[in-house]
């Protein structure tokens, strides 16, 4: 392999990059502290971990439009994928709040294992509020259908109604 094509930046949320001889989807933000970041295989949805000396720069890192990275996302949360499910809740926040909470909420009943770690963590960030700062403050009314706000218990089987709800949900301002 040319070292011409190594990485010379670190690569940034939405690009595409050659990982492994696949196609990874940059969904981290930052590198962990082994020096690695989130991907999702952009054909499969599956998730990995890339070192920053095995990803490899793509001439078309950048076309990834965010219409078409929501459409794959949403997919593949439709098909059960709770990475995908994580990464709009994540996307959501400060923009829609119901629709990142739900987003958040159908990861933690799709996977628990991999997301109850956050699940105090969501539950307080979603009844503050606190990451809408510079939109308008949301009513909190939806949380009356999330069963996770009232009890410290997690419906696993119903990550399906939580992505539905996700996808329909809007931000709509305190009354």
């Amino acid at each position: 392999m040319s070292t011409e094509n190594k990485a010379t930046s670190n690569p940034n949320l939405g690009e595409l990059w050659d990982c492994e001889n696949r196609i990874a989807f940059i969904a981290g933000n930052s590198f962990n502290e082994i020096d690695r970041v989130w991907v999702m295989d952009w054909q499969t949805g599956e998730r990995g971990d890339a070192k920053l000396d095995g990803l490899i720069l793509r001439d078309d890192r950048f076309s990834v439009s965010k219409a078409e990275m929501l459409e794959k996302f949403s997919l593949w949360s439709r098909n059960g994928n709770a990475d995908a499910m994580w990464f709009l809740a994540y996307w959501f926040e400060g923009i829609n709040h119901p629709k990142s909470t739900w987003y958040y909420i159908a990861a933690l009943r799709a996977n628990p294992d991999q997301h109850k770690w956050a699940y105090s963590r969501i539950v307080g960030d979603t009844k503050s509020a606190y990451m809408c700062e510079g939109i308008p403050k949301p009513s909190l009314d939806f949380l009356a259908d999330i069963p996770e706000m009232q009890e410290a218990k997690i419906y696993c089987s119903l990550w399906r109604k939580a992505v539905e709800q996700a996808e329909i949900a809007m931000h709509i301002a305190a009354g």
